[in-house]
Formats: structure tokens, sequence, C-alpha cells
């Protein structure tokens, strides 16, 4: 909930600074769980919202942890076990 929060934040601060400038890695996971979370514009039931903000956090994760791994042991991408996939809110 606190990423969905901060999110919202995120555009709902845009509305009157639309030159916000976000950090590197905070810029990346705000794009990325925009394409999975859009943006609330208006009150309405949040199961489905919830529910994609938990698979992305899993994706995320399971991402980050291979990369990290992958530095760690100096294995390259392509020899780790993929991701889950981020999810999208494309045909939803």
């Amino acid at each position: 909930m606190e990423l969905f929060h901060a999110a919202q934040a995120v555009d709902l601060r845009r509305r009157t600074s639309p030159h916000l400038v976000l950090g590197r890695a905070t810029r990346a996971i705000y794009e990325a769980y925009r394409k999975a979370v859009p943006f609330l514009d208006k009150d309405r039931n949040l199961s489905i919202e919830i529910e994609r903000s938990h698979d992305f956090l899993l994706a995320w994760n399971s991402r980050y942890l291979s990369q990290e791994c992958g530095r760690l042991f100096n294995l390259p991408l392509t020899y780790l076990p993929s991701a889950h996939n981020i999810p999208s809110n494309q045909g939803a």
C-alpha cells in the first residue's frame, strides 16, 4: 500500500509541480509500477490495484534479487532463472 500511496503522491504533486524530478532508482520503480497500476482518478474498489501491487512487488523483488545475485557471483543474466513478468494493466 505504501508504494500505491507514494505513486499517487507523485502524480498529484506533478499537477502543481510538473518539473518534479525523481531520482534514477525512484523513477525506474515508479515508471514500472505505473505500467502495472494506473493512477487512481476516482474512488472505487481497490481490490484489483492491491492485487496488481502485490504481483508487481513480487516480480520486482524477484528481478532485483536475480540481478544482485548475478553481480555477486559474476554470472551473466542469461544464466540466471528468469524473473516473473511484471503485470500489465493492459486489457483490464
